[in-house]
């Protein structure tokens, strides 16, 4: 169980390194209703993969 919520850990600190890098670019670019779809699709994505690491934990 902790090496799923390691893994976890660390999927989600890679999340939010992109995330601070694509803010700063999106300051430059100014394209928010992309990056408010982006940033969704990201918030679902790790729900997801948060629920397959404890699926698998518990299998």
């Amino acid at each position: 169980m902790e090496f799923y919520a390691r893994k976890a850990g660390h999927v989600l600190s890679i999340r939010l390194i992109c995330l601070l890098f694509f803010l700063n670019y999106t300051k430059l670019k100014s394209s928010n209703r992309y990056f408010c779809s982006w940033l969704l699709k990201t918030i679902v994505g790790f729900g997801d993969e948060l629920n397959q690491y404890f699926i698998a934990g518990q299998g």
